[in-house]
């Protein structure tokens, strides 16, 4: 990940964070303390977020990174940034919500039985925002689309994307846009392209 500064960030498994800065000269800083890196950003403030596999959630401070708290054991595989600076984790127990400003966590969704609208599964691999709607890719679930983009609430409401309505697979490993109203989907053994205007 190449931040704003200009500084690289290499997460490693299972070593750690190393930050690399150029100023005419270039050095490199392991940050040993964040292990099992799978995904870095960046908030609207400039601060380095990390997400680990298995060590949680780590944010950037003056002499180091600091675990969020409540985060210890997750295991975190892609972490996204929206407009109102608030940091979205997929994550292996279900959505994380982290309020970007105070490091707190607001909500952990999960797949509640017995509500449909609920998340498909626990499993999250992947997350986008595309044409204003938050996409979640899981592992058994398909495709889950935020109604009403609303991760603030108490019980979001999520409209799923699966096997019985079309998908290749209900394990996601990541998207990416295809056109205007199309994203191209990595199956566990194909591609799908699922049109978001028809649901198909």
């Amino acid at each position: 990940y190449e931040s704003r500064d200009g500084r690289l960030w290499m997460g490693c498994k299972p070593g750690g964070l190393i930050e690399v800065q150029r100023n005419g000269v270039s050095y490199t800083k392991k940050h040993s303390e964040v292990r099992n890196v799978y995904d870095i950003t960046e908030d609207k403030n400039g601060v380095i977020w990390a997400g680990s596999f298995g060590f949680g959630l780590w944010r950037m401070q003056e002499n180091g990174f600091e675990q969020i708290a409540g985060t210890e054991d997750m295991r975190i595989r892609q972490l996204l940034i929206t407009d109102d600076n608030t940091l979205l984790a997929a994550t292996a127990g279900g959505l994380l919500v982290v309020n970007c400003e105070t490091g707190a966590i607001e909500a952990l969704h999960q797949r509640e039985g017995g509500r449909e609208t609920s998340l498909s599964s626990n499993a999250l691999m992947c997350l986008t925002l595309f044409n204003g709607s938050l996409y979640i890719g899981t592992e058994g679930g398909g495709v889950n689309r935020l109604i009403g983009n609303n991760w603030h609430t108490k019980e979001p409401r999520f409209e799923h994307f699966n096997e019985e309505n079309g998908l290749n697979s209900d394990i996601v490993h990541d998207f990416m846009p295809w056109s205007e109203k199309e994203l191209l989907i990595q199956c566990n053994n194909a591609l799908s392209i699922l049109n978001i205007e028809e649901g198909t």
